[in-house]
């Protein structure tokens, strides 16, 4: 792994403990999150554009979830404040939480492929 722990975008020991020590397993399932946020993104901006605040809470529900579940902190805060973006109806702030979903999940990418394959 060329990250550093401080660098690392997930708890590695809470994520390897989540898939019973299992590296590859680990790097399956983060790399299934990784290429799941660009039409859960997509779906939300769409969700945006059309004022369905449900469908961003929804959206943003499913990523938050899934994060969380692989101990990726960052990324299912971002996830969740966008979720709340979508309960209170207030969308405008939205775009930048994406934009910052989009980083962390490159990040989470970049370090799926230092977990041996």
């Amino acid at each position: 792994m060329t990250e550093t722990m401080t660098d690392c975008p997930l708890d590695l020991a809470e994520a390897l403990a989540r898939t019973g020590g299992d590296q590859d397993f680990l790097r399956e399932l983060l790399e299934m999150l990784v290429d799941d946020v660009p039409g859960r993104i997509t779906s939300i901006r769409q969700a945006v554009a059309q004022q369905d605040a449900d469908t961003v809470r929804a959206e943003a529900h499913t990523l938050k979830g899934a994060a969380a579940n692989l101990a990726a902190a960052r990324l299912a805060e971002l996830a969740l404040a966008v979720e709340q973006c979508g309960r209170s109806g207030e969308l405008d702030g939205v775009e930048p939480l994406l934009a910052g979903i989009e980083r962390e999940s490159e990040r989470v990418g970049s370090f799926a492929r230092t977990l041996s394959p």
